[in-house]
This record gives structure tokens, sequence and C-alpha cells, in this order.
């Protein structure tokens, strides 16, 4: 299971969203969404992740 995080930019730009592999939060994956003025449009981009990586894992069966 993955999580996501929406976080301020580290340099007050907007939104950003970092995937995680474990609740706590302390490892993440690498991935992180591009920068953003908006959560929602954060928020768009993690559906989008969550939909590429179902059907990358559905491919792999």
């Amino acid at each position: 299971m993955r999580y996501y995080d929406i976080q301020s930019h580290p340099q007050g730009l907007g939104y950003i969203a970092i995937e995680y592999r474990d609740p706590a939060r302390t490892k993440k994956t690498g991935w992180k969404s591009q920068n953003h003025c908006s959560q929602e449009l954060c928020e768009t981009e993690v559906n989008l992740r969550k939909a590429f990586i179902r059907k990358k894992e559905e491919q792999s069966k």
C-alpha cells in the first residue's frame, strides 16, 4: 500500500504531493508530484498516480 501527503512547497511556491511506503510516512518511494498552485490539483495528480500503479500491477499478474 502507498500513502500520500500533500505539503507546502519548500520554497513557498504552492503544493506538492509525496508518496510513502508506510503509514508513518518515513519511507519515501522517490515519487513526488509536480508543483501545483492548489491542493486540489495535487489530489488530481495523486489519483492519476494511483490509477497508473493499479494498471501496472494488473499487467504484471
